[in-house]
């Protein structure tokens, strides 16, 4: 005869926290299939209320997924796990630079506390995907090199509450055109930017309000650091003497200046990234390059950063903020 089985505890059987928004969302879902990452040889496209706004170079992202949620065993000796709320992940893409105003009047309102938009969707060859109250989380512009020849993409983190499949559409109706690393021109008022060769990539990560709560998170640019060329240093040199030496780092003494991504030619930039209110904090020495020629690295603080698509300034299309020291 076999031997009597041990007497196990009791558990009740009861309905678990998030069951019945898992349902509902995954019924407004119209596919749970994880979004691939790929790099298509024909061109995707993300478009931005509606209009193509710019070609995909590759994205992931997008699938869902659950929280585990842990709970006491209660008699047994080890934690109890069971499916939580349902999730969907970032989707990170890269487009191209060369894209269109709606693109970038996202953008501009994400870094002015505003970062939701709807009929966001993402065209791939033989699939579509649509966003559902997307957020964008961040966006990072490419580092830049004068000796770098390769092209360079806007790289962006968008946060779906919801994903769903739809039919593509047609692609872009212009052609782009590609931004090259070394196509930069950097501007500070007043100084010289001539010996700058290159700049380090630059991510402005907007923080997302918290659920329940209608306060708006304090959004904070982030440091710009410049390579310069050593023997060119000088009006940076100057400039931190009297900025952080002397102690003249008033407001009215910082500077405003931009960074144009230009296109391949040298002609109408493809996109300006203006800075305002930006001091000069650190040169630092850097070790003798194996070639090419000795840098300085130069690290500049910015209050406030907007991107356009040209290098006009959008007055009336963007309210007003008053600068505040941090």
């Amino acid at each position: 005869m076999s031997a009597a089985a041990p007497d196990m505890p009791h558990c009740s059987l009861r309905p678990r926290p998030g069951t019945r928004y898992r349902r509902l969302a995954m019924a407004n879902s119209a596919s749970p299939r994880a979004v691939s990452s790929l790099r298509s040889p024909g061109k995707s496209v993300l478009r931005v209320g509606g209009t193509p706004a710019a070609s995909v170079e590759r994205y992931s992202g997008g699938e869902p997924f659950a929280d585990v949620v842990n709970e006491p065993g209660g008699l047994l000796p080890y934690a109890k796990k069971h499916i939580g709320d349902l999730h969907f992940a970032d989707l990170e893409v890269q487009v191209a630079i060369d894209a269109h105003p709606a693109l970038f009047r996202w953008i501009r309102d994400a870094w002015f506390g505003s970062p939701d938009r709807e009929r966001v969707a993402l065209d791939a060859q033989g699939t579509g995907i649509e966003l559902a109250h997307a957020r964008l989380r961040e966006v990072t512009l490419p580092a830049l090199d004068h000796a770098a020849r390769d092209r360079r993409f806007l790289a962006l983190k968008i946060a779906p509450r919801g994903v769903r499949r739809t039919a593509p559409r047609d692609g872009l109706e212009r052609e782009e055109r590609e931004f090259l690393a070394h196509n930069f021109a950097v501007r500070i008022d007043g100084l010289d930017c001539s010996g700058v060769l290159a700049v380090d990539s630059i991510s402005v990560r907007t923080s997302l309000p918290e659920v329940g709560t209608k306060k708006k998170p304090l959004l904070i640019f982030p440091d710009i650091h410049l390579y310069v060329d050593a023997d060119r240093t000088d009006p940076f040199r100057e400039w931190f003497e009297d900025f952080v030496i002397a102690g003249n780092n008033d407001d009215d003494k910082e500077r405003e200046g931009s960074i144009a991504f230009q296109d391949p030619m040298l002609g109408e930039p493809l996109c300006v990234l203006s800075m305002v209110h930006m001091g000069i904090f650190r040169v630092a020495e850097l070790p003798p390059p194996e070639k090419g020629p000795r840098k300085v690295r130069v690290d500049l603080y910015c209050e406030r950063m907007e991107l356009n698509a040209s290098e006009e300034a959008s007055a009336g299309d963007t309210q007003q903020v008053s600068p505040v020291k941090v």
